[in-house]
């Protein structure tokens, strides 16, 4: 329900379009944690992800990586290395919005104690 308002507001210009939540979960990062592997959480256009951090985040907790334009092409989980990728570094509670098609993964934890 943290996201709601702000996707809302995004979907507002379109009347016809509802939002609601499909799926939530969580997912903690211990320290010494690898990598996930590039990966999209699905083919259909129309879903976002949201991520909110419920700790300040640094390079080394891990943060999520995005391969910005992915969302509309076709290329594989290795576009990283064509397009690069974008890691933004966010503090509490702040919002990380993203087509759920984009290519993204969360990232190692190698920090010693979050």
């Amino acid at each position: 329900e943290i996201a709601k308002p702000v996707v809302d507001a995004l979907w507002q210009r379109h009347e016809e379009l509802n939002s609601h939540v499909a799926a939530s979960g969580f997912l903690i990062n211990k320290p010494g944690s690898q990598s996930q592997n590039w990966h999209r959480d699905g083919p259909d256009e129309g879903f976002i992800d949201c991520f909110v951090p419920l700790i300040d985040l640094t390079q080394s907790v891990g943060p999520t990586a995005i391969i910005p334009g992915t969302h509309t092409s076709t290329c594989g989980v290795d576009a990283y290395k064509k397009y690069g990728d974008c890691v933004p570094i966010l503090n509490k509670g702040e919002l990380l919005l993203f087509d759920y098609r984009t290519i993204h993964r969360g990232q190692g934890n190698r920090s010693k104690s979050k």
